[in-house]
């Protein structure tokens, strides 16, 4: 049997799970944190920390092992013995030993139990899908300008204009009367075309159209929704029927009525131990420390458990529920002292009963 899926189911909703006889795994509230080398910020989480001084079983675990596998408190409570006896003798042969889900156990050099716990998965279950977020903006990169610039040719001088051969000046004079000044292309340059100038009245020309009817869509739009608002107001009134409140039932009656609703198969022990309870609260002085057996998440193995008492010549009652689990006591007192010597007594007569004092 491995204590780890276990462990790891339990601990999801309960914050200390005890392996009796071992040692308890805790589990602690880490809030959200900033990792400055990663520029991270990570969600809240449970970590998982291991104390070797809380050893006393409380029956959570062995509740929960009897009630997943379907077997006893008592033989469920053996295989955790023998798990325990077997990881305390890998411990102690130098070996480390890992729980599924739930981390790795070790002995240090000061020979105590260490325990380091598994930080991939988030067991905490508010922060269910939440991951590790980066605080740094991402930097967007400029898009290139893919613009090819067309070569500009360089600037002539005057002076090499000057300095010309006397056969090219001739050749000049010649042709002045046949060429014509290209003056026209920097005058087209400055001209606005009169298209353009038409096509830019026509964008007004639209913004005047468009206008109006956007004025008169808005107006159309909140008449019809005043219409609507008058329209409720307009219905006939239904009429109002008195609402009649239920008599008073007397509190006898419900209880009897909540114990005919339950199944037949378990009236009789439902009954019972609302019974034991009542009368545990109606006693003047009644003990307040119990000498509890056993505690169990189902009603028929309690019920088997006290069987199992009643043969070897006890007396056990129901003592009550402590959140899901129905406790079976072995006797009761009126101060923890004499609770705990009737704990120590019944040890010594029945040895690996693992019995345990309750206050309720």
């Amino acid at each position: 049997m491995d204590f780890g899926k276990f462990i790891h189911e339990l601990l999801l909703e309960n914050e200390i799970v005890i392996i009796p006889g071992f040692g308890a795994f805790v589990s602690e509230y880490k809030p959200a944190e900033i990792n400055e080398e990663s520029d991270e910020i990570k969600p809240p989480s449970k970590i998982i920390l291991f104390n070797q001084q809380i050893r006393n079983n409380d029956g959570l675990l062995v509740g929960h092992v009897a009630e997943t596998k379907r077997i006893s408190h008592f033989d469920a409570l053996k295989q955790i013995e023998k798990e325990r006896d077997e990881i305390l003798y890998k411990l102690d042969s130098g070996e480390k030993v890992e729980l599924t889900d739930i981390g790795v156990l070790f002995h240090t050099e000061e020979n105590t139990i260490g325990f380091k716990s598994i930080d991939d998965e988030n067991m905490l279950l508010d922060s269910f899908g939440l991951e590790a977020t980066s605080i740094t903006a991402e930097e967007e990169i400029p898009e290139e300008n893919t613009t090819e610039e067309e070569p500009v040719a360089p600037p002539v001088s005057d002076e090499e204009n000057t300095e010309t051969h006397p056969s090219e000046q001739v050749e000049a004079e010649q042709n002045e009367d046949k060429t014509t000044p290209v003056d026209e292309p920097v005058v087209q340059s400055t001209i606005i075309p009169p298209k353009e100038e038409e096509k830019k009245k026509g964008w007004w020309w639209l913004l005047f159209i468009f206008i109006p009817l956007l004025a008169v869509s808005v107006f159309v739009y909140i008449q019809g929704q005043k219409e609507d608002i008058s329209k409720p107001a307009q219905e006939p009134e239904t009429a109002i029927t008195p609402i009649l409140q239920p008599a008073d039932v007397p509190q006898d009656m419900v209880e009897s009525d909540t114990v005919t609703i339950a199944e037949s198969d378990t009236v009789t022990t439902t009954t019972e131990l609302v019974e034991a309870e009542l009368a545990v609260e109606n006693i003047p002085n009644a003990p307040k420390y119990y000498l509890v057996g056993g505690s169990f998440s189902v009603e028929e193995n309690a019920e088997i458990f006290m069987d199992e008492l009643k043969a070897k010549g006890l007396k056990p009652f129901h003592a009550g529920k402590k959140g899901r689990f129905f406790i079976v006591g072995i006797a009761q007192y009126d101060t923890f002292n004499e609770a705990e010597q009737a704990k120590v007594e019944y040890m010594k007569e029945h040895p690996g009963s693992e019995v345990w004092v309750w206050k309720k």
